[in-house]
C-alpha cells in the first residue's frame, strides 16, 4: 500500500483580507480532486500565509456538491469557550504561517469529485490579511508571500 496515485496544487500569490470570528472561506481557495481509486487516503498538505495574527485554521471538505463539513477529527479538544482548530499562527506584527498536514479516509464513490476548502477565522472583529503583514508597508523589508495546498492521493493497498 501506500501508492501516490495522483497530486493536486494549488498556490495563491494574490492578497486579500477578511474579518470576522467565524470560518472564512479563502476566495479561489478550494482545490478538488476526482478518485481514481476505491478507498483512497487523501494528504492535504496547506500553509497559508497570513498577516495580524491570533488565526485559527481548519480543514473542510464537500463531496460531490453535498455540502462543506468542518473535518473535526483533526482538531485540538474543546475546552470552555476556547475555538477548536487544527492549526494556529498568534503573532499581531508580523506574517504568520498557519499550516496542517492532514491524512483523510472519507467515504466516497469513484464517479464523487471531492473538494477540500482550508478556512480560517481570527479573534473578535479583527482583519487578518492572506499573504501580505497588516501593515504592508512598500520598503525592502516587508515581504508578500503566497499560501498553497496539495492534496495527495494514496492507493488503499
Amino acid at each position: 500500500g501506500g501508492k501516490i496515485l495522483q497530486v493536486v496544487q494549488d498556490v495563491k500569490t494574490n492578497t486579500a483580507s477578511y474579518s470576522g470570528a467565524a470560518w472564512q472561506q479563502i476566495s479561489g481557495w478550494s482545490k478538488a480532486i476526482t478518485p481514481i481509486a476505491a478507498g483512497s487516503s487523501f494528504l492535504v498538505q496547506w500553509n497559508l500565509t497570513v498577516g495580524n495574527g491570533r488565526v485559527f485554521s481548519s480543514l473542510f471538505l464537500d463531496i460531490d456538491g453535498a455540502g462543506y463539513n468542518e473535518l473535526t477529527d483533526y482538531v485540538g479538544d474543546s475546552s470552555g469557550s476556547r475555538a477548536r482548530t487544527g492549526a494556529m499562527a498568534d503573532d499581531a506584527d508580523s506574517a504568520n504561517i498557519a499550516s496542517g498536514n492532514i491524512l483523510d479516509t472519507p467515504a466516497y464513490s469513484l464517479t464523487d469529485v471531492l473538494t477540500y476548502d482550508i478556512r480560517f477565522m481570527t479573534h473578535a472583529s479583527a482583519t487578518a490579511y492572506v499573504n501580505r503583514t497588516s501593515a504592508d508597508a512598500n520598503n525592502y523589508y516587508t515581504a508578500r508571500g503566497a499560501s498553497f495546498v496539495t492534496i495527495t492521493e494514496i492507493a488503499a493497498d
